[in-house]
């Protein structure tokens, strides 16, 4: 989501590079359950991978139009306020 937004309001590379290679791995560990895993329903596993690739090229395109990315900036903001307040309330100190 965040390597999307910057992405397509075409930020350098070192505010959103983090996340991408963070993403880069999520993908490659998620391209290894099936070498590793003994009970693994393949169905669900192509139907995650195929989803997954269609929302990258979604955003790599530029296929989403500009109020989704608006949006998605005002979830981040209200997930960002949801976990303060959370934070605050377990570790008062």
């Amino acid at each position: 989501m965040t390597v999307g937004y910057n992405f397509h309001y075409r930020n350098p590379f070192s505010t959103y590079g983090e996340n991408l290679f963070v993403a880069l791995q999520a993908l490659v560990i998620f391209l290894m359950f099936p070498t590793y895993s003994k009970k693994l329903n393949m169905i669900e596993y192509y139907g995650y991978l195929i989803v997954w690739v269609g929302l990258v090229t979604m955003f790599a395109l530029d296929f989403i139009p500009k109020w989704v990315y608006d949006s998605l900036a005002v979830i981040n903001i209200a997930i960002g306020k949801i976990q303060q307040r959370c934070r605050d309330l377990l570790f008062p100190y």
